[in-house]
């Protein structure tokens, strides 16, 4: 009985997966994969500009969410990979501030309380 292969994906391949799903689900235009599959290895292939699959993910979400862009290719996310991480170190240096802050026992609370 011959056995089946099954081929195992790495991580690699999984994120570039996600990310084109993500910009799949996000795109407003109609989407060429042929030509969607060679720009992205031309982004990947950048000697200057070291990027990830899930950084452009993050950086689609980015312009999405945060900017409220429309996209319509996947380029846009070279833009705005800097802004883009420099927004999510920021969110990660809060996170830190606030898991380790602790209220003080002298501490007061206000609570207001509108009149209807």
């Amino acid at each position: 009985m011959a056995q089946k292969k099954t081929k195992k994906t790495t991580k690699e391949q999984a994120d570039r997966k996600e990310l084109i799903d993500y910009f799949s689900k996000v795109c407003s235009g109609e989407i060429n994969y042929p030509n969607l599959q060679k720009t992205i290895n031309k982004i990947m292939s950048d000697d200057y500009v070291q990027y990830t699959y899930k950084g452009l993910e993050y950086a689609l979400w980015y312009a999405v969410v945060k900017k409220n862009m429309s996209i319509t290719s996947i380029s846009i996310a070279c833009y705005l990979y800097e802004e883009a991480r420099d927004y999510y170190q920021w969110q990660q240096r809060m996170k830190q501030q606030v898991a380790g802050w602790m209220p003080a026992d002298d501490d007061a609370v206000i609570v207001r309380h509108d009149k209807e």
